[in-house]
């Protein structure tokens, strides 16, 4: 598990190109995201394939990982800057 959780640390930091995939156990994801870059979960939705996850820090640095029904997870896309443009309210 150690093995798995060094590799997912390298392949998250890196940079790596759109059409490749950093995946792990969504455990293990969440906790590389929580330690390495201080991002927590701010949005959930699920979908026909599983659930996507947006976690967020507040320096602005954003990752968004697609997790399937065996909480296999896999970052899609991140990125350097985000804000929050329009928060729910009860009338939306």
């Amino acid at each position: 598990m150690k093995v798995l959780y060094l590799f997912l640390i390298a392949l998250v930091g890196s940079v790596a190109p759109a059409n490749a995939a950093t995946c792990g156990p969504y455990k293990a994801t969440v906790e590389v995201l929580s330690k390495r870059f201080n991002e927590h979960p701010i949005f959930q939705a699920i979908g026909q394939t599983g659930m996507l996850t947006i976690f967020a820090s507040k320096a602005g640095t954003w990752t968004a990982v697609h997790t399937n029904t065996r909480k296999h997870s896999c970052v899609v896309d991140h990125g350097q800057q985000s804000e929050i443009i329009r928060p729910l309210t009860p009338e939306l």
